[in-house]
């Protein structure tokens, strides 16, 4: 039983491969016998570079079959083999191959000749990792640079004092690790960052050099990602950058809580986080916020008025922040809030009556305004001080004779803005000593629980 192998001759030679590339070339196998053959083909290296298919044949008589021989090299060094064609019965044929790698045997899970980042919020670093694997024999070490741009002429920036000031060109792309040693069947997981501080879109180039770590080769080029992302920076429209709550009492005699709505609307092309902060004593009933691009959302933002427990009038200023996830830019929106009370004030808070003859008075006029656009009613009354309530009896001050004091009205009421008088009357019947915690008299307010002190001596 006798096989030809065409062509004659053979070594087969696959000349220069590039490496993970699969090449094949054909062998024709023909059956020169009268009987039936049979051939099995294999190859001397158990791990062998090349395969074969198929591996086992049956061949008429003057039969002709076409065999497959595929090389895969995984590294930039010349290689070779024998294939086996065992013929059963008959004899047996040897083929010589070999072949040499290019280029590099490192490659990427992922394409590398563009990274597109797509949009991205300003100062937010945003990672894609690409898996590299060495399928070679031999370590290599991969170190990432950014290429060089030659040199323009950086495009000037006016500044507010007319003068121009130069723009750095911002490096928006980074890899880590920057080196890494990549042993021989072995796989490392790098990581793209893009971050950029302005919005715009920019676009780079980063190269990997490999160099063999065995052999002193030069190194060489083998990716040349190119880089691109968009940046924006987060934007929210606000309903309002002021809220104003006016609080009258009259108008709101049970203290309930007052609100306003804000609407926050986001103009920006990707999604917004954002955290909302009122100080007390406002409150919004919204914490945590994530708004969709061009989507709108309210926010009720209160005011409660029963926070001051004294019942005076005035004005609280506060600032509520909203403020971006993973970002440093802030809104701000002034809250204001005025509360009206009924008080009174008091043209002086103490009265001296100095020394008083015996069997004698001496009056003093006291101007007590309504600085509130309520009407307030407002009645008198005396009240020692609290220093000297606190003390035990055997402690207090002993008086010996208790003064004549009178105050004219004793009551009364004042429309808004308007002023009044009283008058103050001391009177002495004997020599006194007097306390050293004299006693105060009190305006108490009958529209609120609300006290004017003036103190007398």
């Amino acid at each position: 039983m006798i096989c030809s192998v065409y062509p004659p001759g053979y070594p087969k030679d696959w000349g220069s491969v590039k490496c993970l590339e699969p090449v094949v070339r054909h062998v024709r196998l023909t059956n020169d016998s009268c009987i039936d053959a049979t051939v099995r083909a294999f190859l001397n290296d158990r791990k062998s570079l090349w395969s074969v298919h198929p591996k086992m044949m049956h061949l008429s008589p003057q039969e002709t079959l076409q065999l497959a021989i595929t090389l895969k090299i995984d590294e930039t060094c010349p290689t070779k083999d024998i294939l086996n064609l065992i013929v059963s019965e008959g004899n047996d044929l040897t083929v010589e191959v070999r072949g040499k790698g290019t280029e590099t045997p490192i490659q990427s899970e992922q394409p590398l000749d563009l990274i597109d980042f797509g949009t991205l919020f300003t100062t937010h670093h945003e990672p894609r990792d690409i898996v590299i694997r060495n399928y070679g024999q031999i370590a290599r070490r991969l170190t990432w640079l950014r290429e060089k741009e030659k040199k323009k002429e950086p495009e000037p920036e006016p500044n507010k004092k007319g003068k121009a000031k130069v723009q750095e060109k911002i490096q928006a792309f980074r890899v880590e690790p920057e080196s890494v040693m990549l042993d021989p069947k072995t796989a490392y997981r790098f990581t793209f960052i893009a971050m950029s501080p302005r919005p715009g879109s920019i676009e780079e180039f980063i190269c990997c050099n490999e160099q063999v770590d065995k052999g002193g080769s030069p190194a060489k080029q083998i990716f040349r990602p190119r880089l691109r992302a968009t940046f924006v920076a987060p934007q929210l429209k606000l309903s309002t950058t002021e809220i104003k709550f006016d609080f009258t009492l009259d108008a709101n005699p049970s203290l309930e809580l007052m609100s306003q709505t804000l609407t926050l609307a986001n103009t920006s092309p990707l999604e917004v986080k954002c955290l909302v902060e009122a100080p007390f004593p406002f409150s919004a009933s919204v914490d945590e916020a994530t708004i969709a691009p061009g989507s709108e959302l309210a926010v009720t933002v209160e005011f409660d008025p029963a926070h001051r427990v004294s019942r005076e009038s005035g004005t609280v200023a506060k600032t509520l922040t909203i403020r971006y996830d993973d970002h440093p830019a802030t809104n701000t929106v002034q809250l204001i809030g005025k509360m009206v009370f009924p008080n009174l004030e008091l043209d002086s808070k103490a009265c001296d009556f100095g020394t008083v003859l015996n069997e004698t008075s001496k009056k003093i006029n006291v101007r007590l305004t309504n600085p509130t656009s309520l009407e307030v009613r407002y009645h008198w009354c005396f009240s020692v001080r609290g220093e000297d309530r606190r003390r035990p009896a055997s402690r207090r001050t002993q008086t010996v004779t208790t003064p004549v004091t009178s105050l004219r009205p004793p009551a009364g009421a004042t429309s808004t803005g308007t002023r009044g008088s009283f008058r103050l009357q001391e009177g002495s019947r004997s020599p006194t000593q007097r306390s050293p915690s004299p006693p105060s008299s009190l305006a108490r307010t009958l529209s609120a629980p609300q006290e004017t002190r003036t103190t007398w001596t």
